[in-house]
């Protein structure tokens, strides 16, 4: 019986290791410090299988407890504050982001249907998209600021991406109002390709790619 549970629990756990291995959301850290822990658990609680070893187990059992508690108290105060993370910053920026990119999109059909005029579209461009996107990208810099060395490998790179992302927004943005102003379609140009740019990076981060 111990044979076949043993067997099962191998192939259990080579099958997770492999799943692991193969995606890069899975932590094996954690994975295999879970193994780890409860392999030792295990061996600390075993018992023999007869009656005279059953007097001392609820008093080991619970010697074990108190100690795990214990491990696990000291762990979390040891790496408290040891990462942090910017979904909070994320979000703000995100609802903002929604607001300004569809003003945006729609303010262009408007222009290309000629429903609006270039004066106009310099207006929108100003008031509606260019000043709230430049103070949501500085309050998230701000805000995040003081994370930054704190943030774990994976979420650092996400910030930086995220923030490259913002500032090309913005240039995109500004070029075109520029274009506008002096008619200039060299600077509509270059602002397209600072919006595909931004667009390729977004679509990086939504895949998994950070």
């Amino acid at each position: 019986m111990l044979k076949a549970i043993g067997n099962n629990a191998a192939f259990f756990v080579f099958m997770n290791v492999l799943f692991g291995l193969g995606n890069k959301n899975v932590d094996m850290a954690a994975h295999l410090g879970g193994l780890a822990a409860g392999f030792i658990s295990g061996m600390v609680l075993r018992t023999p299988l007869d009656s005279n070893a059953s007097g001392n187990r609820k008093r080991r059992n619970m010697l074990v407890g108190i100690g795990g508690a214990l491990a696990v108290s000291i762990g979390v105060m040891l790496t408290a504050n040891r990462y942090v993370d910017i979904q909070a910053e994320l979000r703000n920026f995100g609802e903002k982001e929604e607001i300004v990119v569809e003003t945006f999109t729609e303010t262009l059909r408007e222009v290309q249907e000629g429903t609006i005029s270039e004066d106009a579209f310099a207006t929108i461009l100003k008031e509606e998209i260019i000043a709230p996107w430049e103070a949501a990208l500085t309050e998230f810099e701000s805000d995040t600021q003081g994370k930054l060395p704190k943030l774990s490998k994976r979420n650092s790179k996400l910030h930086g991406n995220l923030v490259n992302y913002m500032h090309l927004r913005l240039d995109a943005f500004k070029l075109l109002l520029e274009s506008v102003e002096e008619n200039d379609q060299q600077k509509a140009q270059l602002a397209n390709a600072k919006l595909l740019e931004a667009q390729a990076i977004l679509d990086s981060i939504q895949n998994g790619g950070n």
